[in-house]
């Protein structure tokens, strides 16, 4: 990243990280943070309330100087009520993102990056987002104006107006080819009907949650998911706010046919039995259908005769086959996930951390028992020893 007035900070091993610069062991940060203070911890206010922005981004170069001017500004028309900062995660892109946000951090206190070892994923950026600060409620949106940044400031009002828990931006209209939205809107429907009904028709791309939902999310080790419908599913207090999804403007997204398609099996395995229930329906139906086939053929057996034709049986043959592959399938993925989270690897590892300069960290207890210590970039492990760091 380039270089600014104030120094990222790295783990004890490395001390100070300057921009561009590996650090020499690897990072602490093991999918966890240590907590800067909210502005009312550090001056002792109870009345100022602290909301968080989190923005993941990966190769978003063109967006993020107009991303951050927008979401400044919006902040600006809630300030009299309640604090906003900025936690800018980027998923180890590889242009100039990173000289983008050294730029904006300078200029801005309220600024908080964070810089991910290798690409993540959007989610994990997510959760890392989250996890980095401490505040009373959390707003996530993606840095390529998709969402309109204006949607913290009518987030907040709604989740103030209605005191629930998670306020979520719902796309009443959005841009796009119409075969992207047939596929998107099948997919919605088949989540609201197997897996959580409390999903809306149009699905669910932004947030507002508060610090127990935060809690929550980040209490739950299961990877392999999506932290949206996990938020969904943790079953809090929720209301909508409808908006216009725009079009990309600048930057290819990076949200490819793939990872849509990898998102999808997920969301279904992980919130749904029906893939199970299908394989056990399937096959007792393969198997009614093999003892109709073996009892016509022994009928034909016993009364001599013969059979002209075989291809019918080589066709069913093959159909059994092909179910049991893909019956076959659906178990490899459940087992892999098993597999991936016994192994129980970081859901992400932490390069650079840049805070505030008026941000001190003291110990804070997390919700899986561990502290952060008062020196910057330091996180003292609780009993994982695949979180030791060695001082």
């Amino acid at each position: 990243m380039g270089t600014g007035s104030r120094p990222w900070h790295a783990h004890p091993s490395g001390g100070l990280q300057q921009p561009g610069r590996a650090a020499a062991v690897a990072p602490p940060f093991a999918g966890r943070l240590p907590y800067p203070r909210s502005r009312r911890h550090r001056e002792g206010a109870v009345t100022r309330k602290h909301l968080a922005l989190v923005a993941p981004l990966h190769n978003e170069e063109g967006n993020l100087e107009r991303f951050y001017e927008r979401a400044r500004l919006a902040a600006e028309t809630i300030a009299e009520e309640v604090d906003v900062s900025f936690v800018f995660v980027d998923d180890a892109s590889t242009d100039a993102s990173a000289d983008h946000l050294s730029g904006i951090a300078d200029g801005d206190d309220r600024v908080t990056v964070v810089r991910l070892v290798r690409n993540f994923g959007s989610h994990m950026a997510i959760k890392c987002g989250l996890g980095s600060v401490e505040a009373d409620y959390y707003a996530c949106l993606s840095t390529d104006l998709q969402d309109p940044p204006e949607l913290i400031a009518e987030f907040f009002r709604k989740v103030e107006e209605d005191g629930t828990d998670v306020v979520w931006g719902v796309p009443a209209s959005h841009e796009g080819p119409a075969s992207k939205k047939i596929m998107t809107t099948a997919f919605y429907g088949a989540m609201r009907r197997i897996a959580l009904p409390n999903l809306p028709e149009k699905g669910v791309h932004t947030f507002l949650i508060s610090r127990r939902v935060r809690d929550s999310y980040l209490a739950i080790t299961e990877g392999n998911t999506t932290p949206y419908y996990l938020m969904l599913w943790l079953g809090y207090p929720q209301s909508f706010v409808p908006y216009h999804r725009d079009a990309r403007n600048s930057c290819a997204t990076k949200w490819t046919f793939f990872k849509r398609l990898t998102n999808a099996i997920d969301s279904i395995l992980s919130f749904s039995s029906w893939p199970i229930r299908l394989i056990t329906y399937v096959g007792i139906g393969t198997c009614a259908i093999a003892f109709a086939i073996a009892g016509w053929l022994l009928i034909n057996k016993l009364f001599g005769s013969q059979t002209a034709d075989w291809t019918g049986t080589a066709l069913l043959i093959t159909l059994a086959i092909a179910i049991q592959t893909l019956m076959l399938a659906i178990l490899a993925q459940h087992v892999w996930r098993i597999s991936d989270a016994v192994r129980g690897r970081p859901d992400f590892l932490v390069d650079q951390v840049r805070h505030p300069k008026q941000v001190v960290l003291k110990p804070v207890e997390r919700h899986d028992n561990t502290t952060a210590n008062e020196a910057v970039g330091v996180v003292t492990p609780a009993t994982d020893p695949r979180e030791q760091v060695s001082r």
